[in-house]
């Protein structure tokens, strides 16, 4: 079975490898959305991805993103070295 949304899983990476810290499914998503304004991948889509990929670690703690219905939780996401699909030539 071909891998879907390979270019959206190596552009999560680059992202999360280049932030200081760990970052929200919020701030990936608009990260996407500012490279890909017209086809980016929905919140629920990215978030989606980042839980079925070994890659990508969530931790144990998330943060709360004002919304205009009260406050909601989204999860934080850190890339795990270990099981990283970057190729160091």
């Amino acid at each position: 079975m071909a891998e879907k949304n390979i270019r959206t899983i190596q552009y999560i990476e680059k992202t999360l490898r280049a932030a200081d810290g760990p970052l929200s499914t919020v701030e990936i998503h608009e990260r996407i959305c500012n490279k890909w304004p017209r086809s980016a991948s929905s919140t629920s889509a990215i978030g989606n991805l980042l839980t079925r990929h070994k890659q990508f670690v969530k931790l144990g703690y998330c943060v709360f993103v004002p919304m205009t219905n009260g406050n909601k939780p989204v999860h934080v996401w850190e890339l795990s070295e270990e099981n990283s699909t970057r190729r160091d030539d």
